[in-house]
Order: C-alpha cells, then structure tokens, then sequence
C-alpha cells in the first residue's frame, strides 16, 4: 500500500491509499490526474462488466479515501460515477485509467472506494456504445471470400498455366476438366474485352452499356470521381475500372451467391447487429473500389469511416485485429472473422476466424448454387449463434455476478465473454496444410491492380476448393484436397459442422 493525491483537472480533490494489485504500476499513480468522466452513462451494463469484458490485465489497483480526511470533492465524484453508472478516467500516455466507483461492505461515511483498470484509449466508449446495442464486430476478407477478381492479364495467366498443364497431361478425363475450367475462364475473358474494348457487353443478344456510379469522396486524400459501371445480375457479374482513366486497370468480378442476403442481415430493420470492418492482402483503391460494389449504398460501414475500417495489410505481414482496431473501435474478444484462410491470421486471432470454402466459380459454377445452405448463409447463421451466445454469458453471466461484486471483495471472477470461444474445434491444431502448387492464382492475384498502376508484376496463390459436376481428378493436380460444403447449418451447441479438410486451412478449424 501507497498513498497518492487525486486530482480533477487541475484542482486537488482527495488523498488515498492505493493497493497495487498487480507490479506494473507506473510513477504516475503518486498524482492521478482526473481528465473527464465518461460520457454518456451506461444504460444497461455496469462499468465494472464492461471493463472486465474489454481488459487484458484486470483490476491494476484497489484505491480509498484516507479515513481520516474530509473528502468531500472526492466524494462527490465517488457518488456521481456509481449512481450514473460512469467511470472516471485519467489519461496516462496512449491509454486510459478508468476508475471504477465500488460500493463497499464497510458501509463508512463519505468514504470512497474505487478499482482501476488500465485500457487503450477511445475502447471504452466504443466497448460500451457496442454492448448497450448487444453488437459484435465482423471483419470481411474480400478476395475468393466475398467475390473472385480478374484482370485480362490474371486471366491470361490461368488460361497459359492449364494449357501448359493440358500439354502434359496424359489422363483424358484430367485434360477434359481442364479445357472446361479453361472455357470458364474464356468466357470471362470474352465479357471482360468487350468492356475494355467497347464500355459495353452483349449478352444473350441484349446489349448492356456502363452505367457511371459516382464515389463518394473520401476524406483526405481522395478526389470524387465516377467509374464506368456494368452489372449483370443474372450472372452474379460486376464490371469495373479502378482508375477510369486506364483500361488496363478494367476488372470483371464474380459474387458470392448469397451476399445480399448476408448484407441484408448485417442492417435488418435499420438497427445494426454488427459493426463491419475489411482486412485485405490487397492494394487499397482496389479493396475500395471492391467494397464500394460489395455495399454500394453505404449501408455497412459509412461512407466517412471507410479509410479507417477498410485495413490494407502489406505483403509478407499477417493479418491482425489489433491492426483493424487500431483506433480503440472494438475489443478483439468482441469480433468474428469471415475469410477463406487462416494461415495468413496472427496466432493469438485464429480462435475468432470463420473459415469458409474459397470461392472458385470457374472450378464448380454450379457447385455453391446446389447447396441446400450457400456458404454464405451458413456464415451468416454462425455470425447470428456467436452472437446470441455471446450475448446470453454477458446477459445472463456476467452482469448478474458482476453486479453482486464489492470493493473488498477477493473473489473468483466470471470467465470473460469471447467470441473465440464459441469458435474452437475440438480438434484445433496449428499445422498447416501449404498449397504449393504453381498453377494456383489468388483472386486478383493479390495486386493485379496495383501491378497495372505502379508497375509491378506479381501474381499470388491459391487454391482450388470446390467442384461441380466435372470429375474433380480432372482439375485438381495430385496433392490437394477438394471438397463441396453440403452440409447445412446446425445449431452451435453441437457439431457446427463436419471436419472438413480445406487445402490450406489447418485442421479442426471451423468450416462451414
């Protein structure tokens, strides 16, 4: 135990005693400086829930008032912060002190009695604002998740690697597969042309023209400007140009089945049930642009938030939430992740990723189409479990004992609400199946675009998931692993679904 003096603002307003409960403790705790009390007020979770949920460290502190002072200053923050339901809050560095008003057992006059709890700054109001509304976060990866991407030269390419494939090729079946896949891909090739060449496409004899869809601007860096548009609904079909002003940069891509009634549920009735975020391997305009197509009314993430919730990783780093919420805008406990791999995740993140079957439409056009379930929907039927779940042990858990907690109190607290939790496999484990395969390409070939803007040429990875009626030994060299989700949805208490092996993914991950 120490003693230390409280200060709000600049005006001293109590002595106390201090109790350190963890060795951590910075000089700063000698002169605690109060800069404001949060605002607004929690209406339906306590502090103390709130920052035990969102906290890596627990309570740092016990603090009291000297016994034998006349606290009145203090006293009056005391009361004020456990009758609202507030906190009060003193910056020290990049985080947030947040003292927690405690009632006591003692039942001393005028006597003061707070925990505190260190936390990034901004994450406490953002924390609240999100657990008031019963809201998680979800993050969004794009390519071969949501849509596949395809420049003429990504096109060229695949075309080129299953002709030389083809060439030798021994097996008549495995060659037949090919040239299928290989018609697929010429096919997109022809519409994409037909854009580049004419801001055109015909179509079963009907003629389709671009229609220009103005970008909203965005703050800071970027000019408004429009793009030359055409979507073909019926084929799930969307036709872009990154930079209107290069035709090289012109891109045909190919929607999830599904994304609208996933997007739907994202916004029903007006009241958001998740807060949305993108982390993407790809350049920026381009992941912009892509969104824009994916949520063109701005209904998912504002049209002013969009540089700060659509997060670019640089090649060769992996993806993290702390990267997305780098702002103090959610807790990673609190978000679900939905994106086709996992080895591209941080360690510590993985337990929160929803691993879903890459999108290869031109492998098994019909493939996702004869689900009873589109892997869409299941991934929005898990999205909707974690959360009802997530919401019943904060509910029903954790503000109920929470709320039975004392300043004296040495107890065994409830286990915090994590969204990894309600994700684990029983037969979770960290080996990695690598797709090596020098066929294999990633959507837009991860910066297609970027390539085309700035020089570079660079094509990634990936992998070929699913199969339609084709034998699927005729498209997939020796060494990978194909399968078809079918299975549909189930509740979450039991076995989501089966073990299935992504080329990829490790084992025992979630899959839908």
């Amino acid at each position: 135990m120490f003693r230390s003096v409280v200060y709000h603002r600049s005006s001293l307003i109590g002595e106390v005693e201090i109790h350190p409960k963890n060795s951590n403790l910075g000089t700063w705790t000698r002169e605690i400086r109060i800069s404001y009390i949060s605002h607004p007020p929690s209406d339906r979770c306590s502090p103390l829930a709130i920052l035990h949920t969102i906290s890596t460290s627990g309570v740092c502190f016990m603090m009291e008032s000297k016994r034998s002072a006349d606290e009145s200053l203090l006293f009056s923050v005391y009361s004020a912060c456990l009758r609202e339901n507030k906190t009060a809050v003193a910056l020290v560095g990049e985080e947030e002190l947040h003292l927690v008003a405690m009632p006591s057992r003692r039942n001393i006059p005028r006597h003061s009695c707070f925990w505190g709890y260190i936390i990034g700054r901004g994450l406490y109001n953002s924390c609240l604002a999100m657990l008031n509304r019963r809201c998680l976060g979800i993050v969004f990866d794009l390519d071969e998740t949501l849509f596949v991407a395809n420049t003429m030269r990504s096109l060229e390419d695949k075309i080129d690697g299953l002709q030389r494939m083809i060439s030798c090729e021994m097996d008549p079946q495995r060659a037949n597969g090919m040239l299928a896949v290989i018609k697929r891909y010429q096919d997109d090739k022809s519409i994409l042309k037909q854009y580049v060449d004419g801001d055109q496409v015909v179509e079963n004899g009907k003629v389709f023209k671009t229609q220009s869809e103005a970008v909203p601007p965005l703050f800071g860096s970027h000019q408004p400007l429009t793009r030359p548009i055409i979507r073909l609904h019926e084929k799930n079909i969307v036709l872009t140009r990154v930079n209107p002003s290069i035709r090289d940069t012109s891109v045909i891509v190919r929607l999830r089945p599904a994304w609208e009634d996933l997007r739907n549920y994202l916004t029903a009735n007006g009241r958001k049930c998740f807060e949305v975020y993108v982390c993407t391997m790809s350049e920026r305009d381009y992941a912009l642009e892509m969104w824009r197509l994916l949520d063109p009314e701005c209904n998912l993430i504002n049209s002013s938030e969009l540089l700060d919730r659509i997060v670019s990783v640089k090649s060769g780093l992996r993806k993290s939430l702390l990267s997305v919420f780098q702002a103090g805008v959610c807790h990673p406990k609190m978000s679900l992740v939905i994106d086709d791999r996992l080895d591209v995740w941080d360690e510590k993140d993985r337990s929160r990723v929803l691993v879903v079957p890459p999108f290869a439409p031109h492998f098994g056009p019909q493939a996702e189409a004869k689900n009873d379930i589109p892997v869409l929907c299941a991934a929005r039927n898990m999205a909707c479990n974690v959360r009802g779940i997530f919401t019943r042990d904060f509910d029903e858990v954790l503000l109920p004992r929470m709320s039975e907690i004392f300043y004296e109190d040495e107890v065994e607290y409830p286990s915090v609400p994590d969204v990894g939790n309600y994700l684990i496999s029983k037969d979770d484990t960290s080996t990695l199946n690598e797709n090596k395969n020098p066929l294999c390409f990633d959507g837009m070939a991860d910066a297609e675009v970027e390539r085309r803007l700035k020089g570079a040429n660079r094509i990634g990875q990936s992998i070929l998931p699913i199969s339609d009626n084709i034998d699927t030994r005729a498209v997939v060299p020796p060494g990978l692993t194909v399968i078809t989700p079918t299975a549909p949805a189930v509740s979450l208490t039991t076995t989501q679904f089966p073990n299935t092996v992504v080329p990829g993914k490790p084992n025992g991950q979630p899959v839908l």
